[in-house]
């Protein structure tokens, strides 16, 4: 064997070294920081931050009337409006016309008894509703028509609030009556894997709701849980942290703080956390290829958080102003995304202040009102 094969050899052996150690030492996640100071933040004109703005009227014609929603699923040309109280899901072209609603407490195929909750399986094109009533999972596609139904197996180990990928279904709890654990880990067919994330001490005994604080991106599920300050990827094997926040010492969640307060009401906890600058609740998680957006309280006020996965900088914000024509103040959160454009609900209490040709389209009650936009990249 001459020198340079005596090398080849050589080298081959240890490519081989390092790939046996490399199966038995498994990858550690990169986990991104999030640097932000809650206490910068300011109103932000949205024109600095976004560009493409435009306002859909809903036309709410019989049948189709909306009320109060906190939720939109933007997909296909559609935008997707459940209503959990009455069983239905109302749907619109991007002109606000009337598309199509499904009716679920009507008897017939796919007929439920109460919707617990909504979830868009995007890559699927299906919506999935959870009826914690008869403990199953009911599948439609987006033209209404009925797929299936899944019963939930080991059905004391869901929860509330779901999202779903492809091979994955994900609970979050918000009961500690049967699992100390945040989340209930399902595969496709609705078999429990694990639990995971145990919930923190001060929030134990309480009860709580949020609106979107699974998301699903890139068939991944994501997940920004309460008194963390993280968000976690979700998988079958478990909740890893994904992103972490940076943040001055007056807001961070302190171990000693989870060790040594517990809270037996939710009114309790809040007024108690008003007192202090704590991130005390946190919702409305959106994941783009762009960006990251979440909705956060600390100091009585609830905040927007935008960070860019390009260049890891944040904008925060506390409400948006809109010029249209006089100012228009969004304090609310983002309530829905489909990738590329964001959605706001405008408040009816707003719509004098909307453009003069949107407000002579709406009706003489009024029309609810998404102001639809997409983020500047910075």
């Amino acid at each position: 064997m001459n020198s340079r094969q005596l090398i080849a050899f050589y080298c081959l052996i240890g490519l081989a070294l390092c790939s046996c150690k490399s199966e038995d030492r498994p990858l550690t996640p990169i986990v991104r920081k999030i640097k932000f100071d809650p206490g910068k933040t300011k109103p932000m004109d949205l024109s600095q931050i976004s560009d493409s703005i435009s306002f859909k009227i809903l036309v709410d014609d019989k049948g189709y009337e909306i009320g109060d929603y906190e939720e939109v699923f933007l997909v296909d040309s559609l935008i997707i409006i459940p209503q959990k109280a009455k069983g239905k899901i109302l749907m619109f072209d991007l002109d606000g016309n009337p598309k199509r609603k499904l009716e679920l407490l009507t008897p017939g195929p796919g007929q439920i008894l109460n919707m617990s909750d909504v979830y868009l399986n995007r890559d699927k094109r299906v919506l999935e509703v959870l009826d914690k009533q008869i403990t199953k999972i009911f599948a439609y596609d987006l033209t209404g028509k009925f797929i299936e139904e899944v019963p939930i197996k080991d059905f004391k180990k869901t929860g509330f609030q779901f999202a779903s990928a492809s091979d994955l279904y994900v609970f979050e709890r918000i009961s500690t009556k049967r699992t100390n654990d945040r989340l209930g880990i399902f595969d496709s067919h609705l078999k429990h894997i694990q639990s995971s994330l145990k919930i923190p001490d001060p929030i134990l005994k309480m009860n709580y709701v949020r609106q979107h604080a699974l998301e699903v991106y890139r068939d991944s599920v994501f997940y920004l849980p309460l008194l963390e300050n993280k968000i976690y990827h979700v998988d079958e094997t478990g909740a890893h942290v994904a992103y972490e926040f940076d943040l001055p010492d007056a807001y961070k969640i302190s171990d000693d703080f989870l060790k040594n307060e517990k809270f037996d009401a939710l009114g309790i906890f809040l007024e108690e956390m008003q007192r202090s600058k704590l991130i005390v609740n946190t919702d409305h998680l959106y994941l783009t290829d762009d960006l990251i957006y979440f909705y956060y309280k600390t100091e009585k006020e609830w905040k927007n958080l935008l960070y860019s996965k390009r260049s890891q900088k944040v904008i925060g914000y506390t409400h948006l102003k809109v010029d249209a024509p006089s100012e228009l103040t969004l304090t609310a959160a983002v309530v829905g995304t489909d990738g590329t454009h964001f959605a706001y609900l405008v408040h009816p209490s707003n719509n004098a202040k909307l453009p003069e040709n949107i407000k002579r389209k709406l009706g003489p009650n009024g029309n609810p009102v998404l102001l639809y936009f997409k983020f500047k990249k910075f």
